[in-house]
């Protein structure tokens, strides 16, 4: 009888590895960005949205971005209460990238 094996290349893994972490950078240096800092931020990914075709990188930092205001808005009640409408537009917006993808 065949034997199934849990064997993954060594290029993939890297890959993989690789991509891993510099997801955890971005979230890194997202959350120590002041929120004037995250708003410029945003822009710029805005920006690249508009004019660039959609791909898994910048799909990748949009959200994580939008993971970073989500939090912070959690985390201030009162930002929450004025912005909360902001965070199902972003969500929304998201799931309209992720339909893209």
């Amino acid at each position: 009888m065949e034997q199934k094996q849990n064997v993954t290349s060594l290029d993939s893994f890297r890959r993989r590895k690789e991509e891993s972490e510099r997801k955890l950078a971005l979230k890194e240096y997202l959350s120590v960005l002041s929120f004037n800092e995250l708003l410029s931020e945003s822009n710029d990914i805005i920006q690249e949205l508009n004019n660039n075709p959609l791909d898994n990188d910048l799909s990748h930092r949009s959200t994580l971005i939008l993971k970073e205001f989500h939090d912070r808005i959690r985390e201030s009640k009162n930002l929450e209460f004025t912005l909360g409408g902001l965070c199902q537009e972003t969500e929304e917006r998201l799931n309209e990238i992720q339909e893209r993808l």
